[in-house]
């Protein structure tokens, strides 16, 4: 997914985390999104998610899109997603789980689940929904360093 703008300038693959602690499900995700031409990358534990996007928001290469389960042990999705907005990193969000109430996604903000997977769903079904999440372009952050609630940029779920 290496696309030409103005001039011939090469800009980078969209960057996608996906979090999961189902190993066999993380793998294919990962696989599926590599094929599309994503920069896709799988991590099997929030805390190790957390320590990722840190360290490549610091850098050049931030991630673009995260994609966790709501469900995983010593750490919800739900709990990540706090995280990242506690730390006011930019990125799209998108979540899946095989269970899910309604409710949840009422308490994260997110327009009762218009981001959101429920498994067990096709991969053509996540690479088609990661490509309308990341259909545009990556927005940085204003000169303040933040961004208006309805900049797609911010960490969201709708």
């Amino acid at each position: 997914m290496l696309e030409l703008h103005g001039g011939g300038k090469m800009n980078r693959p969209k960057r996608v985390l996906l979090v999961d602690d189902e190993e066999g499900f993380l793998f294919s995700a990962v696989i599926a999104l590599r094929r599309e031409g994503y920069d896709a990358t799988g991590m099997g534990t929030p805390r190790d998610a957390i320590d990722a996007i840190l360290e490549a928001s610091s850098g050049k290469k931030p991630f673009d899109l995260l994609i966790t389960d709501l469900q995983m042990p010593m750490m919800s999705g739900v709990e990540l997603v706090q995280v990242l907005r506690e730390r006011k990193i930019p990125l799209h969000i998108l979540t899946m789980s095989s269970v899910c109430a309604k409710g949840i996604y009422c308490t994260m903000d997110c327009s009762c689940g218009a981001n959101h997977l429920d498994k067990p769903f096709e991969p053509r079904e996540l690479v088609e929904r990661v490509g309308r999440i990341l259909g545009g372009a990556r927005m940085e952050k204003g000169p303040t360093g933040s961004r208006p609630e309805s900049d797609p940029g911010n960490v969201d779920l709708a």
